[in-house]
């Protein structure tokens, strides 16, 4: 046999593999075509959004920031997942960049790692392409990231872990944890738990310095008790600490779970791979406790999650969902490769048993790959990725909003989406993220200059996509004049209370969309959607234009009279800094500067009488107001009862903002002018004008805008 013969079948084999890998990512992503879940989306439209508003720089602080603040992990909380894949977008507008480079950093963190640790690569490969949720995972965006802190903790405590303790080298051991530290924050939360893979170098790898076990274990603990313990940083929206007792009582039930969802019901993924990485195990000659602790973490993680699911009444596969079990396919394929070249050579019988399984792994992943690409276009979940609580998918839905953007940017003026987060499985914890889908297909550009989302919501809720308030969309249709298109949703719509459509699209009477709208000449349109109905609005008579929430009496206050100019209305300010704002009254003008981070207001108490509505107006104007997810706007103080917030560099903006009074006694409240928001604050100036409150009729108006009561 020639002596080259050996390289060749290597190659040849190398070469089949990613021909394997190539074969079932084309299954995958033809299959499942733009029916991506909306969690994945929110990231790449705020990172775009912010790109395009605020520039790249200050996009990278809002996602840094943000990765330390959240309610529920999402894109948004990540400088990989909103910024990298916004960057993109702002380029190129496409629905799909975030899963395209899902894909390639994944490729990437798996290749380097098994690069760095001497692992077999086609024996790798192998195993990533026989685990189908890997393979699912890998172009489903963010939640398969779990696995890139393992990826660079795996690769530094092997390469690192039996080097020189100098100075230098424990310095650069630092450096090292400290970028896998940082890493955690813009990854999945599950890959935290690969903080305790220094410690577990420390415990296991032979000949290493005394002294660079005593760094490894302490940064270890340190970033456990960060994660896990502070409360602010720590997995799961809570402390993992809070249940310890409660869920320790409930690992018995969890084990039970964990066991069906490996083995016998195969819920998180085909078995193979975990046979073959169990078998490859026994063979390793080197740091076999290193990869035997490494894998018994991978499981107690499991075990943990499934505790915490019981505890919270979880059921069934919702109980341990398969994204979850993403770090441990990656963990279990780099037991393959490794132990292929450190092991397996050795024994011949039980390296054919490993090809067996992994040649089965291989083979049950290429037919449900298939089978997925040659399903209806109904049924669109990739394998193991399904969900019934947190990742459902609309196809119907994602086509209109592949539709809605194709026809906005065909006009010459916006079009108007009549639009609630409470509607079609768009709800707090599962976001089918129409708006951000419309934007990523037109890119942020040609979304803000085309398109008009019509929502009481107007805060932010994961992504900061511009909503807004309907008496401002009124008002932009009043100076179109018609000649616009306003899309109505087909179903009844619970973020609008009474509701404004029935469900077939139609116009409710009596409503304050209907009565709008008699000011138009309205006739249907059909561009064959299937959950909004749509109407042209060809023209509008001006001179019959409604005033929405008539005035029912004289103004209460106003800031062109003297008498309340400086001198009843009162300061206050959160400032990052000491001094960091200021503010001043000039030509009938509040004028608010934050030069540094703070949350400014002017705060002017108001009495509201039992049974009376008020409505407080101002126009604002801003330059440069930069922050998290606040701006300038109006409110009730110690209160969430905000008016539609301004941002960047504007003109004069109107905004608005209804209390009524439920109550049988006279009330204070009091009205601020605010730049800034709790724990949001902001930079840059904002001005304030013809601000004002006088009582309003507000039944014939019920939903026009959102009416805050006291009760």
């Amino acid at each position: 046999m020639p002596p080259d013969s050996g390289l060749t079948r290597q190659k040849l084999v190398l070469a089949f593999l990613v021909a394997l890998f190539l074969l079932n990512m084309a299954f995958l992503w033809i299959g499942r075509g733009e029916n991506v879940v909306g969690w994945e989306l929110v990231g790449p439209a705020e990172g775009a959004l912010n790109i395009y508003e605020d520039g790249l720089w200050e996009a990278i602080r809002k996602a840094w920031y943000s990765s330390r603040h959240y309610q529920y992990y999402s894109g948004v909380s990540s400088v990989l997942f909103s910024v990298l894949p916004g960057l993109f977008n702002v380029a190129w507008p496409w629905l799909l960049w975030g899963e395209l480079l899902t894909l390639v950093l994944t490729a990437t963190a798996i290749f380097l790692c098994a690069l760095s640790i001497g692992a077999n690569r086609a024996a790798v490969l192998a195993a990533c392409v026989g685990s189908a949720a890997l393979m699912s995972h890998s172009i489903r965006g963010v939640s398969i990231s779990g696995l890139y802190p393992y990826a660079l903790a795996i690769a530094i405590a092997l390469r690192r872990a039996q080097a020189k303790s100098t100075i230098g080298h424990l310095a650069l051991d630092l450096l090292l944890w400290a970028l896998f530290f940082e890493l955690c924050f813009h990854c999945y939360e599950a890959g935290r738990f690969a903080c305790f893979v220094p410690l577990i170098a420390a415990l296991s790898i032979p000949r290493m310095t005394w002294q660079r076990r005593i760094l490894w274990s302490a940064l270890s603990l340190a970033m456990a008790y960060l994660f896990f313990f502070s409360g602010g940083l720590s997995i799961d929206n809570g402390k993992l600490s809070t249940d310890v007792f409660a869920t320790l009582a409930t690992i018995p039930e969890a084990l039970k779970h964990v066991w069906l969802a490996l083995g016998p019901m195969a819920r998180l993924d085909y078995p193979f791979v975990l046979i073959a990485a169990m078998l490859s195990l026994f063979s390793i000659k080197k740091f076999r406790a290193f990869w035997a602790i490494i894998l018994l973490l991978q499981f107690a993680t499991l075990v943990a999650l499934a505790a915490l699911g019981v505890l919270w009444g979880e059921t069934g596969p919702e109980l341990l969902r398969a994204r979850r079990y993403s770090a441990t396919a990656f963990i279990l394929a780099m037991i393959v490769g490794y132990a292929w070249n450190h092991g397996l050579s050795d024994h011949r019988t039980l390296r054919k048993f490993v090809i067996l399984f992994v040649a089965m792994g291989l083979a049950a992943v290429t037919t449900s790959s298939f089978k997925f690409y040659l399903e209806p276009s109904q049924m669109k979940s990739l394998p193991f990725t399904e969900s019934s609580v947190d990742l459902h998918i609309d196809p119907q839905m994602n086509e209109d909003a592949r539709r809605v953007a194709t026809f906005a940017d065909k006009q010459s003026s916006p079009i108007f989406v009549l639009y609630g987060y409470g509607d079609r499985a768009e709800n707090t914890t599962d976001p089918n993220a129409f708006p951000e889908r419309v934007l990523l297909h037109l890119g942020p550009r040609r979304f803000l200059e085309r398109v008009v989302f019509i929502s009481r919501a107007t805060r932010c809720r994961y992504s900061c996509v511009p909503m807004t308030a309907p008496f401002s969309a009124y008002q932009l249709l009043a100076n179109l004049g018609g000649d616009t298109f306003l899309f109505l949703p087909r179903a009844a719509t619970p973020a609008w209370d009474p509701p404004l459509v029935t469900a077939q699209g139609a116009l409710i009477p009596g409503t304050w969309l209907s009565e709008l709208l008699t000011q138009y000449n309205a006739k249907p349109q059909d561009l064959g959607l299937s959950k909004f109905s749509v109407l042209h609005l060809e023209s509008a008579a001006v001179n019959s234009l409604v005033t929405p929430f008539p005035a029912v009496g004289g103004p209460i206050f106003s800031s062109t009279d003297d008498r309340v100019r400086g001198r009843t209305w009162k300061r206050h300010s959160w400032d990052s800094v000491e001094g960091g704002s200021e503010w001043q009254i000039k030509d009938n003008e509040f004028h608010l500067v934050n030069t540094k981070d703070a949350d400014q207001k002017l705060i002017r108490r108001v009495t509201i009488e039992p049974g009376q509505a008020l409505k407080f107006e101002a126009e604002i104007k801003t330059r440069n107001v930069r922050g998290s997810r606040a701006g300038a706007f109006i409110c009730i103080m110690d209160t969430y009862w905000d008016s539609h917030m301004v941002k960047g560099t504007t003109d004069w903006q109107p905004v608005q903002l209804i209390v009524a009074n439920d109550t049988s006694e006279s009330r204070e409240i009091p009205f601020c002018l605010r730049l800034g928001h709790y724990g949001a604050t902001v930079s840059g100036e904002a001005w304030f004008r013809n601000v004002t409150a006088y009582p309003v009729e507000i039944d014939k108006w019920q939903g026009f805008d959102t009416i805050h009561r006291l009760k």
